[in-house]
This record gives structure tokens, C-alpha cells and sequence, in this order.
């Protein structure tokens, strides 16, 4: 039997934004995972678990519906009522954007479904290569992302625990559209370089969150690249704890907020503290009256530029796989600059919309944000090195003094 229950505000945002969407897929999320080195995983277990684990969260199963009034709704159905979820192998020559392109071609309904995919590469032996869900936003956020690897990695460990069987279908032939990418470029800090360790530290110092550290950098940089010299800053807030909406773990629990406008000149240190207070002030609000998605704007007074930061904290609690950072190449806002922290370093990412940016111009802005966060995991380090010498050779001074009286040498 169907549950029906209304849409969150947030829900219906994304809804509405989807009806009037001029891109296909720009409300689509990505996620991917690769068996750890060392570790083997057929593709038919592979599919037994991801399938398993869906099945298991009715949220993820939805449709949405809007009823005679008017009003939208939010249908979940049944496990047992819904069919196998479909489960695609690609075979190990595609290349992945062959792969991405043949799973943004597949349809994501809401007012039927399925609204999440499941799909696997192969490689040479024909074991799992990768691990992807193509999820649409209304039912997937980052949240998501943690609970789905999680559960999947328990079930691929030992033998298969049964449940829901796939279908499982073999691609063989590359019969989809071309993808409609927007201009995107991608950069890569390396762990050797301990920039998160660092950028963490430096937040400790600044006395704000690591998240608002590194989004009031990535802000302050794009200020220097914007013209005209101002940005509006929008993140994504979690509203999870507040929203009670559910009691499953997964599905949409975001709200998209404008936080901030950061001016050319302003420096990270002063942009991290405006977003550090902003989030603050709007989580305030929040638990008192509630809160409500903003909408991106177009005006005069700067890009609206949408800022993410994810630390794939549960990766070290995997025994099979490790999350890979993996991006659609299409824009939800005219412009997204974000930071994926994972086990091999900073991954950042910088996508803009048709018409707002090209190539040169997203290239630019990578750099200017590389540097900014480099700059930012250094902040404060020679006052913290001074301040601890300083104490050193207090503590020196000290420890001198008590072994010189202690030895019945007269005192300084």
C-alpha cells in the first residue's frame, strides 16, 4: 500500500525548478565507488547489494504527484509492491564519459519513476570496476551518498544476503545522445601537500567552521575573477536534524540559501567569517520558524555563484570500496565552485552555465580558487609556529631555572 505524504518546501522547490529546466539532467546527482585494491567484486553480487540496499529506503523508490488541488504530493510505495530495480553493466572499453552520457540519457520521471539507477563498469575479467547511482536531486543528496556506500559495502562483505533480485542488462552498443556538457574543469591537490590537515587547522584558529574557512576562500577568489567584482554566495544547508520529515535516512534534506555577497578585495579570512555567521543566523532561524529554499537570482548586483564543500569522512569505514569524487558536467546555477575532500587529496571543481562562462574564463577561476585554499591552509601558521616557540622557550626558561636552584645555582 502507498504512502502519501506532502512535499517538503524543498522538494516542491526542485519539483517546480525541474518543470521549467531549459538543460535535461541539470537535477541529476552522481555517485561512484571503486573496490578497494585488493579487493574483488563480481558483478552479479555487486548488483545483489546495490539493489538490496534501495529496496530498503522508500524514500529513494518516490514519485511525485500533484493531486486535484493543486498540490504536489510525494508518493512512496511499497517494497514488495515495486519491481527489481534495473541494474546496468557497461563493459570495460567504454570510456567514462561514454558512461555518463548513456546514464543521463535515461529517463527520471517523477511522476512515475524510477528516480535512481544503478549501474556498474566491468573491467577486463568481467568483475565490478565501478560502482555508479545516477540519482535525481528530489531524492539524493550527499547524505545519501554515505548511508547508500555504507549499507552497500556490509552486503558485498561475505557472501550475498539475498533479498531483491535485478535484472541485470548488459550495454552493448553506445546508442546514446551525445551529453550536453557545460563548460567544467577539474584540479587536484595532492595529500603530500596535508592542505585539508592544514586548511582544518587554520579554521581552528580563525575560530570558524572548516566548512565556512573554505567556502569564504573559494568566495573571496571568485570575487577577484567576477565582473562585475561582486558574487551573491549560495550554499546547500542540511536540514536533516530540523526537518523531521521522515524517518528515513536517505532522500533530499537541503535547502539551497543565499548566505553572503563577497565584494573584489574582501579577503577569505573575512569572507569565511561573514559565511560563518550567516549559516549560523540561518540555522537560528531555522529551528525557531522554519526555512525555506531561496531562489537563485539573475540580477544586477553580481553572479550568484553556488559554493559546496564535502569531506568524505566515511570512507575509512569502508572494507570494499572507496567513494570517488564525480561530477555531472552540467551547471544547476550559473556558476558552482566546490571542494571534495577524500583519501588522496582536495579535489576541486569548477562548473559554470552556458553563456556565463567559457573554458578560458572556468580555468581562470580554478586556478585563483587553488590559490586562495592554498593560501588559506597557510593562514595563521608563522603567528602559530612564533606563539609555540614562544612558549617553548618560556617553558625552557622555566624548567632552566628550577634546575639551576635545584643545584644550588643562585637564580637569574
Amino acid at each position: 500500500m502507498a504512502t502519501v505524504l506532502p512535499a517538503t518546501a524543498a522538494e516542491f522547490g526542485l519539483w517546480y525548478q525541474e518543470q521549467a529546466a531549459a538543460l535535461p539532467g541539470r537535477y541529476l546527482c552522481l555517485a561512484a565507488a571503486e573496490p578497494r585494491t585488493g579487493t574483488r567484486v563480481g558483478l552479479r553480487h555487486a548488483a545483489d547489494a546495490m539493489t538490496a540496499v534501495l529496496a530498503g529506503h522508500p524514500e529513494e523508490l518516490a514519485r511525485f504527484a500533484v493531486d486535484e488541488h493543486g498540490l504536489l504530493h510525494k508518493v512512496l510505495e511499497s517494497p514488495t509492491a515495486t519491481p527489481p530495480a534495473e541494474f546496468l553493466t557497461f563493459p570495460a572499453e567504454w570510456s567514462r564519459t561514454d558512461v555518463i552520457s548513456h546514464l543521463t540519457g535515461l529517463p527520471t520521471p517523477l511522476a512515475t519513476g524510477p528516480l535512481v539507477h544503478l549501474a556498474a563498469q566491468a573491467d577486463d575479467r568481467g568483475n565490478a570496476a565501478r560502482l555508479f547511482v545516477l540519482a535525481h536531486h528530489i531524492v539524493w543528496d550527499t547524505r545519501s551518498e554515505e548511508v547508500f556506500w555504507t549499507e552497500v559495502d556490509r552486503r558485498l562483505t561475505g557472501p550475498g544476503e539475498g533479498g531483491v533480485s535485478p535484472s541485470v542488462h548488459h550495454v552493448a552498443t553506445q546508442d546514446h545522445a551525445p551529453l550536453v556538457t557545460d563548460p567544467q574543469l577539474h584540479l587536484t591537490i595532492p595529500n603530500e601537500d596535508r592542505v585539508w590537515e592544514r586548511l582544518a587547522a587554520a579554521a581552528r584558529r580563525a575560530g570558524v567552521t572548516p566548512f565556512a574557512w573554505t567556502v569564504g576562500h573559494l568566495a573571496a577568489a571568485a570575487a577577484v575573477w567576477s565582473e562585475p567584482a561582486t558574487i551573491r554566495a549560495y550554499i546547500d544547508v542540511d536540514l536533516r536534524p530540523l526537518a523531521g520529515t521522515s524517518p528515513d535516512t536517505m532522500g533530499f534534506h537541503l535547502s539551497q540559501l543565499d548566505i553572503a555577497t563577497v565584494d573584489r578585495g574582501t579577503s577569505g579570512a573575512a569572507a569565511a567569517a561573514t559565511v560563518h555567521t550567516a549559516v549560523l543566523h540561518r540555522l537560528d532561524a531555522a529551528a525557531r520558524r522554519g526555512i525555506r529554499p531561496d531562489s537563485e537570482t539573475t540580477g544586477h548586483d553580481g553572479h550568484p555563484v553556488k559554493f559546496y564543500f564535502r569531506h568524505i569522512r566515511y570512507q575509512n569505514r569502508l572494507h570494499n570500496l572507496r567513494p570517488v569524487a564525480i561530477r555531472l558536467p552540467v551547471a544547476r546555477n550559473q556558476l558552482s565552485v566546490g571542494v571534495t575532500v577524500t583519501d588522496t587529496g582536495l579535489d576541486l571543481t569548477v562548473t559554470a552555465r552556458r553563456g556565463t562562462a567559457d573554458s578560458t574564463d572556468v580555468e581562470r577561476l580554478a586556478r585563483l580558487a587553488r590559490q586562495h585554499l592554498i593560501s588559506a591552509a597557510a593562514h595563521g601558521e608563522r603567528m602559530a609556529d612564533d606563539a609555540a616557540s614562544q612558549a617553548r622557550r618560556s617553558t625552557g626558561s622555566v624548567v632552566a631555572r628550577q634546575l639551576r636552584g635545584a643545584h644550588g645555582a643562585p637564580p637569574p
